[in-house]
Protein backbone atom coordinates (compact mmCIF):
# COMPACT_ATOMS: atom_id res chain seq x y z
CA UNK A 1 0.00 0.00 0.00
CA UNK A 2 1.30 3.13 -0.79
CA UNK A 3 0.60 7.03 -0.42
CA UNK A 4 -0.40 7.38 -4.27
CA UNK A 5 -2.73 4.24 -4.38
CA UNK A 6 -4.43 5.57 -1.36
CA UNK A 7 -4.84 8.42 -2.97
CA UNK A 8 -6.70 7.20 -5.37
CA UNK A 9 -9.00 5.30 -3.48
CA UNK A 10 -9.82 2.82 -0.29
CA UNK A 11 -7.05 0.51 0.23
CA UNK A 12 -7.61 -2.69 2.84
CA UNK A 13 -4.35 -4.26 4.32
CA UNK A 14 -4.10 -7.46 6.68
CA UNK A 15 -0.90 -7.64 8.81
CA UNK A 16 -0.54 -10.57 11.02
CA UNK A 17 -4.13 -11.52 11.29
CA UNK A 18 -5.52 -7.80 11.67
CA UNK A 19 -7.31 -6.02 8.64
CA UNK A 20 -7.60 -2.32 8.24
CA UNK A 21 -8.75 -0.06 5.74
CA UNK A 22 -7.55 3.54 4.54
CA UNK A 23 -9.91 5.53 3.16
CA UNK A 24 -7.76 8.46 2.58
CA UNK A 25 -4.30 9.68 3.41
CA UNK A 26 -2.18 12.57 2.60
CA UNK A 27 1.63 13.44 2.21
CA UNK A 28 0.88 15.51 5.61
CA UNK A 29 -0.37 12.03 6.85
CA UNK A 30 2.71 10.12 5.38
CA UNK A 31 5.37 12.83 7.12
CA UNK A 32 3.60 13.02 10.65
CA UNK A 33 3.67 9.27 10.69
CA UNK A 34 7.33 9.32 9.84
CA UNK A 35 7.98 12.10 12.16
CA UNK A 36 6.55 9.96 15.17
CA UNK A 37 8.99 7.15 14.09
CA UNK A 38 12.13 9.33 14.31
CA UNK A 39 10.36 11.15 17.33
CA UNK A 40 10.15 7.36 18.92
CA UNK A 41 13.00 6.22 18.31
CA UNK A 42 15.25 9.37 19.40
CA UNK A 43 14.31 9.33 23.28
CA UNK A 44 11.52 9.18 25.38
CA UNK A 45 9.14 12.22 25.85
CA UNK A 46 8.82 14.21 29.32
CA UNK A 47 5.79 15.76 30.95
CA UNK A 48 5.60 18.53 28.68
CA UNK A 49 5.32 16.44 25.75
CA UNK A 50 9.57 17.17 24.51
CA UNK A 51 11.89 15.42 23.74
CA UNK A 52 14.68 14.73 26.55
CA UNK A 53 18.40 14.11 25.29
CA UNK A 54 20.94 12.47 27.53
CA UNK A 55 23.96 15.18 27.47
CA UNK A 56 26.28 13.55 29.95
CA UNK A 57 27.50 10.42 31.85
CA UNK A 58 25.41 10.83 35.10
CA UNK A 59 21.90 10.33 35.42
CA UNK A 60 20.03 13.64 35.34
CA UNK A 61 22.40 15.13 32.54
CA UNK A 62 19.71 15.77 30.17
CA UNK A 63 18.39 18.53 27.92
CA UNK A 64 15.00 18.68 26.33
CA UNK A 65 13.68 20.31 23.38
CA UNK A 66 10.06 20.74 21.94
CA UNK A 67 8.40 23.25 20.29
CA UNK A 68 4.95 23.92 19.51
CA UNK A 69 2.38 22.50 17.49
CA UNK A 70 3.16 23.91 13.90
CA UNK A 71 0.05 23.78 11.60
CA UNK A 72 -2.06 26.32 9.79
CA UNK A 73 -4.50 26.40 12.58
CA UNK A 74 -2.10 27.15 15.80
CA UNK A 75 -0.12 29.61 13.53
CA UNK A 76 -3.23 31.51 13.04
CA UNK A 77 -4.73 31.15 16.54
CA UNK A 78 -7.37 29.59 14.87
CA UNK A 79 -10.59 28.99 17.12
CA UNK A 80 -9.12 31.15 19.78
CA UNK A 81 -10.26 34.58 18.46
CA UNK A 82 -7.57 34.63 16.02
CA UNK A 83 -7.66 34.92 12.22
CA UNK A 84 -10.28 33.31 10.02
CA UNK A 85 -7.60 32.14 7.10
CA UNK A 86 -10.05 29.70 5.62
CA UNK A 87 -12.09 32.96 4.97
CA UNK A 88 -9.74 35.59 3.85
CA UNK A 89 -11.29 38.81 2.51
CA UNK A 90 -9.78 41.55 1.32
CA UNK A 91 -12.59 43.92 0.04
CA UNK A 92 -11.59 46.81 2.89
CA UNK A 93 -8.45 48.52 3.68
CA UNK A 94 -9.40 47.26 7.28
CA UNK A 95 -9.66 43.95 6.17
CA UNK A 96 -5.90 43.72 4.79
CA UNK A 97 -4.61 45.48 7.83
CA UNK A 98 -6.09 42.50 9.70
CA UNK A 99 -4.70 40.25 7.50
CA UNK A 100 -1.34 42.05 7.43
CA UNK A 101 -1.42 41.71 11.34
CA UNK A 102 -2.46 38.11 11.32
CA UNK A 103 0.94 37.20 9.17
CA UNK A 104 3.16 39.17 11.72
CA UNK A 105 1.43 37.35 14.58
CA UNK A 106 2.27 34.37 12.54
CA UNK A 107 5.78 34.87 11.71
CA UNK A 108 6.35 35.81 15.32
CA UNK A 109 4.85 32.58 16.00
CA UNK A 110 7.24 30.52 13.48
CA UNK A 111 10.52 32.96 14.72
CA UNK A 112 9.55 32.00 18.20
CA UNK A 113 9.74 28.59 17.54
CA UNK A 114 13.23 28.89 15.22
CA UNK A 115 15.10 30.71 18.06
CA UNK A 116 13.76 27.69 20.48
CA UNK A 117 15.63 25.18 17.76
CA UNK A 118 18.77 27.65 17.19
CA UNK A 119 19.10 27.63 21.14
CA UNK A 120 18.56 23.88 21.41
CA UNK A 121 21.06 23.57 18.38
CA UNK A 122 23.79 25.81 20.02
CA UNK A 123 23.21 23.95 23.36
CA UNK A 124 24.52 20.52 21.66
CA UNK A 125 27.25 22.22 19.61
CA UNK A 126 28.23 23.47 23.21
CA UNK A 127 28.19 20.18 24.48
CA UNK A 128 29.86 18.19 22.11
CA UNK A 129 32.56 20.41 22.01
CA UNK A 130 32.81 20.15 25.80
CA UNK A 131 32.35 16.08 25.11
CA UNK A 132 35.69 16.51 22.38
CA UNK A 133 37.81 18.80 24.90
CA UNK A 134 37.19 16.20 27.68
CA UNK A 135 38.05 13.45 24.87
CA UNK A 136 41.23 15.33 24.30
CA UNK A 137 42.39 15.60 27.58
CA UNK A 138 41.29 12.61 28.95
CA UNK A 139 43.49 10.39 26.07
CA UNK A 140 46.19 13.14 26.93
CA UNK A 141 46.30 12.08 30.54
CA UNK A 142 46.10 8.62 29.55
CA UNK A 143 49.80 9.16 26.75
CA UNK A 144 51.10 10.55 30.48
CA UNK A 145 49.86 7.67 32.14
CA UNK A 146 51.76 5.58 29.62
CA UNK A 147 54.57 7.72 29.19
CA UNK A 148 55.36 7.45 33.45
CA UNK A 149 54.77 3.58 33.19
CA UNK A 150 57.52 3.27 30.71
CA UNK A 151 59.89 5.55 32.15
CA UNK A 152 59.13 3.41 35.55
CA UNK A 153 59.74 0.33 33.69
CA UNK A 154 62.94 1.76 32.02
CA UNK A 155 64.44 2.85 35.02
CA UNK A 156 63.61 -0.86 36.32
CA UNK A 157 65.46 -2.53 33.45
CA UNK A 158 68.79 0.15 33.75
CA UNK A 159 68.37 -1.61 37.44
CA UNK A 160 68.19 -5.00 36.92
CA UNK A 161 70.77 -4.86 33.36
CA UNK A 162 73.32 -3.24 36.35
CA UNK A 163 72.79 -5.62 39.26
CA UNK A 164 73.25 -8.28 36.47
CA UNK A 165 76.41 -6.99 35.10
CA UNK A 166 77.96 -6.21 38.77
CA UNK A 167 76.89 -9.92 39.48
CA UNK A 168 78.86 -10.66 36.51
CA UNK A 169 81.71 -8.72 37.26
CA UNK A 170 82.05 -9.62 41.08
CA UNK A 171 81.96 -13.53 39.85
CA UNK A 172 84.97 -12.97 37.53
CA UNK A 173 86.48 -11.04 39.97
CA UNK A 174 86.20 -13.75 42.07
CA UNK A 175 87.55 -16.37 39.65
CA UNK A 176 90.24 -14.29 39.10
CA UNK A 177 91.22 -14.05 43.01
CA UNK A 178 91.37 -18.12 42.83
CA UNK A 179 93.14 -18.49 40.16
CA UNK A 180 96.08 -16.20 40.88
CA UNK A 181 96.15 -17.91 44.55
CA UNK A 182 96.31 -21.01 42.37
CA UNK A 183 99.44 -19.95 40.50
CA UNK A 184 101.39 -18.21 43.68
CA UNK A 185 100.87 -22.16 45.03
CA UNK A 186 102.64 -23.42 42.20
Amino acid sequence: MTLESVSRGAQTANLGGISFTVNQATALDAGLTAFIKAYTYVSGTTSDDSLQFQVGPDEGMVTHMGIRKMDVQSIFRGGNGGYDYQDIKLDTQLQAQDLIGALDDAINYVSEENLKVGAFQNHMSRTLELARQQQTSITGALSNLNDADMAAEATNQSKRSILVQSGTAMVAQANTQGQFLLQLLR
